[in-house]
This record gives structure tokens, C-alpha cells and sequence, in this order.
């Protein structure tokens, strides 16, 4: 049938970094203008902003779910966009009244004297509650999730005036989508229980142009459908359902990175870190291979204050473990943000190294460790102040 011919070709790099085409077909796209006429209460009277570049999946659900409704799309160059004042202007003068915008632009937009924006869709990543309080307060908000592989959409899950919740879910499977929640052997899991996030039904893509081997491992046999030949999208995003039927994000299974033989949840030490007094915004990176070390760029709430990292690291000892203090905390005025309005985690700076002030080694015993340490890390001069930590080389 004519629907399942291909309507698009997109290339996302995802996790991997290495771009991958997928395959888009019509039925995918039909279904997610259909359902998200029902989700983002699109009619033709509403006036969207297209946030999306074209090379963004996004830019599918916004162009054709406003078209076929007959509401009105407006366009914006990339130099407004960029800018919060020009864009809070653009919206103003054009009474937008729906916009999907990313949690990272959200974040550094005032949200006020926006009265005609009635609804905001937060997507691409994790909406945090102090967002969705400041962008809720009398207006719908949806967050939604869902993977290019998917057809841009998935999850829905609508509030408004979110106060004081310590985490905001993705909510349930938009029409005609399955959700599961399956451990490492395909087996669901009970309610509250971890879980990888796998994604049937209308939506899921053909799989990745030229790539066989790569389709195979990520779009799976479902065992859970009778429809001959159907399967499943393997997220690798890190789930579980709640009570009531909604699904709560974790993390992604690959951000669990292990640092001196402990798996960690780099999401947990984030929202650690911005629980510390006048820290606005946290991103962890583990930078490295094998011995990864752990570096946090922060935002502060008071921009021309410095930071004392060791007062910081010090407050986070505290209800961490010391593997999961990072070893770099770094003060950004603002993080890189991709055309796409995610942040660019490979355009952060790499941490340096903090040295002490140089103190020789002041008798046998402290020359015999000093020594041993040179001839460790491969260096001419070691302190006896020195943190082997901030020596050891970020490869």
C-alpha cells in the first residue's frame, strides 16, 4: 500500500555521534498529524512558530500538522531565533499561540507578557520542574518525547501550573504507538521497575538507509504483536512507569558510565549539583577512556560571582560517594546550544587541571613517594601537595 512507501529521509546522529538516515514512511507521518491535531488542540485558528530547522525531525510535525489543519505556520531566520529578545518580539507581533521550544531555550527565555501564547510543547530534552513551573502558569504545556526512528513523536503528557514537582513525565503513547518496558531479556517489567524503553505499533521507521546491520540490532522482532513482520524501536533510554499509567524518563541507558569500577547515573550528580546554593544549570560529562573522570559546567544564578569548586565538592561529599564527585567543576556564562536548540555537549571546553603550589618533598620518605608518583604518571615534578587526581592526564 501507498502508506508505506517512504515520505522522508532524515539523518540524526542520536547518541552516536555518526549520522544515520531513517527511513520515514507515509503511514508514520499520517498518523502523527492525526494525533497531534488531538494533542496540541491544533485548529485553524491557531498561529504556530516553526522552531525546527528542516534538518530537524521536528520540522516534519510542525509544517504538515499545521497545514492540513489550515492554521497558519510562520517562519523565522535563524538570526532571530538565536536571539531571545528578537524571538520574544517575533511571537509578541505575530500572536503566536502554539510553539514546540527546547527545554534549553526555555531555560534563558522570560516567559512573561507572552499573552497570546497559549500552548508550548517542550521536546528534543529533559524539561526540568523548574521550567515547567515558570512556563505553565496559566497556559497548557505539553512535554513530549519521542525518537527520529519513531516519527518524531511517541509521548504526551500535558499540565498546567506545575507546582512544586520534583519531575516531570513524558506521559503515555500518543494514538495507534506501544510502549514497553523491558529488562535485558525482553521480559516487561512491574510498575516502578527500570527499564529500557522499546516503542511498537504506527510510527516506527523502515530502519537506517545502507546500514542492514545497524537496523537489525535496533529495530527488533515484536514479540508482543500478531501482525506479521512488526517490531520494535530499542530506544536506549532508561524508563519506568508510574502509577498512573505515565511513563517517567531516567536517563539514557549509554550515560551510565562506570568511574573507578561504579556504574553511575550522571542525571543524579546533576541534580545534586544544582541543588547547591546559586547554581542555576548543570551538564556532566565523563571525559576519557577508561579511567573517565568527571567534569560539571555550571551555570550560576549570579553570573560575575566565581565559584569555589572545592567548597562545592566539599557540600556534595556529603550525600555522594567520592566517585561521584567530579573532578572538574567548570563555570560557564552559557552552554553551546546545536541549530537544533540542544546543548552541544562536544562543544563544552575540556577541564584543566588545577595544580597546587609546588612544595619539594622535605625528607626520605616524601622523596621515595614523590618519586614512585613521578614515575607513575610520567612527569618530572610532583608536590607533595599535589592531588594525583587533577595530575592524572584526561585522555
Amino acid at each position: 500500500m501507498y502508506l508505506q512507501n517512504l515520505a522522508y529521509v532524515i539523518y540524526t546522529s542520536g547518541s552516536t555521534g555518526k549520522p544515520k538516515g531513517v527511513l520515514l514512511t507515509h503511514e508514520g507521518l499520517f498518523n502523527l498529524v492525526g494525533a497531534q491535531t488531538k494533542e496540541f488542540r491544533i485548529d485553524y485558528r491557531v498561529r504556530l512558530l516553526q522552531f525546527a530547522s528542516l534538518s530537524f525531525d521536528a520540522a516534519a510535525s510542525e509544517i504538515f500538522t499545521t497545514l492540513l489543519n489550515g492554521a497558519t505556520l510562520y517562519i523565522v531566520d535563524q538570526e532571530t531565533l538565536a536571539s531571545g529578545t528578537e524571538l520574544l518580539n517575533f511571537i509578541r507581533q505575530n500572536q503566536i499561540t502554539t510553539s514546540t521550544i527546547p527545554p534549553s531555550v526555555l531555560r534563558v527565555l522570560p516567559p512573561e507578557n507572552l499573552d497570546t501564547l497559549e500552548t508550548v510543547i517542550s521536546a528534543g530534552e529533559a524539561l526540568s520542574p523548574a521550567s515547567a513551573e515558570r512556563w505553565s502558569e496559566s497556559r497548557h504545556m505539553i512535554n513530549a518525547y519521542g525518537p527520529t526512528e519513531t516519527t518524531v513523536c511517541a509521548t504526551c503528557y500535558h499540565f498546567e501550573n506545575a507546582i512544586n514537582l520534583s519531575q516531570i513525565s513524558i506521559g503515555k503513547a500518543i494514538d495507534n504507538v506501544r510502549l514497553y518496558v523491558l529488562d535485558s531479556s525482553m521480559n516487561l517489567v512491574p510498575i516502578g521497575v527500570p527499564g529500557e524503553l522499546y516503542i511498537g505499533g504506527t510510527g516506527v521507521a523502515r530502519g537506517y538507509f545502507k546500514r542492514p546491520g545497524l537496523t537489525a540490532r535496533k529495530f527488533v522482532p515484536d514479540p508482543f504483536s500478531a501482525v506479521e513482520g512488526a517490531r520494535l524501536y530499542q530506544t536506549g533510554d532508561l524508563v519506568r512507569y508510574q502509577a498512573d499509567g505515565n511513563i517517567e524518563f531516567l536517563d539514557r541507558i549509554d550515560h551510565q558510565v562506570k568511574i573507578r569500577g561504579f556504574r553511575i547515573e550522571l542525571g543524579e550528580i546533576e541534580e545534586s549539583i544544582k541543588a547547591e546554593k546559586d547554581i542555576k544549570d548543570c551538564v556532566l560529562i565523563a571525559h576519557g577512556k577508561g579511567d573517565k573522570k568527571l567534569a560539571a559546567y555550571v551555570i550560576t544564578n549570579t553570573p560575575k560571582k566565581e565559584i569555589i569548586a572545592e567548597e562545592i565538592k566539599f557540600n556534595l561529599r556529603k550525600t555522594l560517594p567520592d566517585y561521584m564527585v567530579p573532578s572538574f567543576i567548570i563555570k560557564m556564562e552559557k552552554f553551546p546550544i546545536t541549530g537544533n536548540g540542544k546543548i552541544d555537549k562536544n562543544a563544552l571546553p575540556n577541564p584543566v587541571a588545577e595544580k597546587t603550589q609546588f612544595v619539594k618533598a622535605g625528607n626520605e620518605t616524601e622523596k621515595k613517594l614523590v618519586g614512585i608518583w613521578q614515575d607513575v604518571l610520567s612527569v618530572d615534578q610532583v608536590g607533595v601537595n599535589d592531588n594525583f587526581l587533577n595530575w592524572a592526564d584526561i585522555r
